[in-house]
Parts: structure tokens; C-alpha cells; sequence
């Protein structure tokens, strides 16, 4: 039997596809690896495609892989988007807000404040992600990135 929406595989392989494991998706969706992978199994066989190549070191998308992962994003934040707009008018923020930033600020000043912005909305959902190097911040979709210091530029 069918356990997950066709929606929720789509969420699944997404977040395989961006973590790059069967496993951290599993983690980070509180679900169990194998649960995971027979959500993407089921996607794959309905779609009719193979959608990643699984080596011993990694998973690489196939051509429809990439495809599905491109027009998966575009599912997953068209459908936030559309819960986040019912929300602003019932007046109560809620959804996924993904936020990258350097290890220092991250540690001496966005982690005091974490526990209160929680307790002010419990129905946001904070994705923290921490790299001290440049990121691509619309292909990974983060929604906020904080930079401080000079800008690296060079006279």
C-alpha cells in the first residue's frame, strides 16, 4: 500500500537529490532510509524513469533527475508559497525559512537569539545552514543569507 501522496515523494527526492544521501534525507525528514528510498522507488516506477545512479560514494541524477529535481523546487515552493499567502491572512507566520551564514555570526550572534525567535513563532520552520565560503543562494534556495565583513573585493 501506497503510504505517501505523490507530493510528499516529490518532497522526498528533493531532498535526497540536495543532500546527496539516502540516509541525511531520512535524518532530516524524520523518516527511516529505507522508507525513503521506497518513496523515491515508487516515484521513479510511476514516472516510468530512473531518476539517480546510486555508486558506493554517491548519488547522481540522472537527466530526468535533474529534471524532476528543477520542477520539484518549483512544486515545493509553489506550495509554500500558497500555504504561507492562507497564513498571512489568518496573521500567523509558518513554513520553511532556510538561512545560511558564516560559523562566527552563526555562533556569537544568531544562536543566542534562536531560542526566543522559536518561542515567538513555533510554526516556522528554521533551516540553518553554516559555510564560511561563498554558496550559491538561488540554486540552494536559501531564502536569507547573512555576510559580514569586507566584501573581498581587492583594489
Amino acid at each position: 500500500m501506497n503510504k505517501t501522496s505523490s507530493s510528499e515523494e516529490i518532497a522526498i527526492f528533493v531532498r535526497v537529490a540536495e543532500t546527496g544521501s539516502f540516509a541525511a534525507a531520512a535524518t532530516e525528514l524524520g523518516l527511516t532510509p529505507s522508507g525513503v528510498s521506497k518513496a523515491v522507488t515508487r516515484l521513479a516506477d510511476r514516472l516510468g524513469v530512473r531518476l539517480m545512479q546510486r555508486t558506493t560514494r554517491r548519488l547522481v541524477l540522472t537527466i530526468e533527475g535533474e529534471t524532476l529535481l528543477a520542477r520539484g523546487r518549483d512544486i515545493l515552493a509553489a506550495s509554500e508559497a500558497a500555504e504561507a499567502e492562507m497564513t498571512v491572512k489568518r496573521g500567523k507566520p509558518r513554513g520553511l525559512l532556510t538561512v545560511n551564514t558564516g560559523t562566527a555570526y552563526a555562533r556569537h550572534r544568531l544562536a543566542p537569539l534562536l531560542p526566543a525567535f522559536h518561542e515567538r513563532y513555533p510554526d516556522i520552520a528554521l533551516d540553518l545552514s553554516i559555510a564560511d565560503r561563498r554558496i550559491d543562494v538561488i540554486g540552494k534556495q536559501i531564502d536569507v543569507a547573512i555576510r559580514t565583513g569586507g566584501s573581498g573585493i581587492r583594489a
